[in-house]
């Protein structure tokens, strides 16, 4: 839920990756305590190109893969501040998006019917959720956890 929270917003006419300020500051004050908390090690952050890494190291002496993960953390170009998700425990039928008057339909989305009895996370639809390249890493976060 923080991480949608987070306005990681792309910036189309910037000559420069990442495209905002608010992408670098996502990685420093953000993910990079957190993977640090998580134990992973060598955690840094290229100023470059953007790129956050870091290493978890292997807990068996048997294992001889390596296996990187890659997500990107900008959303759309579109507003992605004032986020407040709405969690869901979903019974099925529309999703009202809180007082927006947008409406989610499993006519216009009928993914929507496989996910009954799911907790499904949406926008309150007043800004984007910015779960595309964010899903992605807490997807990575939870993994290395884990």
């Amino acid at each position: 839920m923080t991480y949608v929270k987070v306005n990681p917003r792309r910036n189309p006419e910037s000559e420069t990756t990442p495209t905002t300020q608010s992408q670098v500051d996502f990685a420093l004050n953000v993910l990079t305590l957190e993977r640090e908390a998580i134990g992973l090690k060598n955690v840094h952050y290229l100023r470059e190109n953007g790129n956050l890494v870091g290493t978890l190291l292997a807990t068996s002496t048997a294992l001889t893969r390596k296996i990187g993960f890659i997500a990107h953390m900008d959303t759309a170009a579109i507003n992605a501040g004032g986020v407040n998700p709405q969690v869901i425990d979903f019974t099925g039928g529309d999703i009202v998006l809180d007082d927006s008057g947008f409406v989610l339909r499993p006519t216009a989305f009928p993914a929507l019917d496989g996910n009954v009895g799911r907790t499904l996370i949406t926008t309150d639809g007043t800004a984007l959720l910015g779960a595309d390249g964010t899903a992605g890493i807490a997807e990575i976060m939870t993994a290395m956890a884990y």
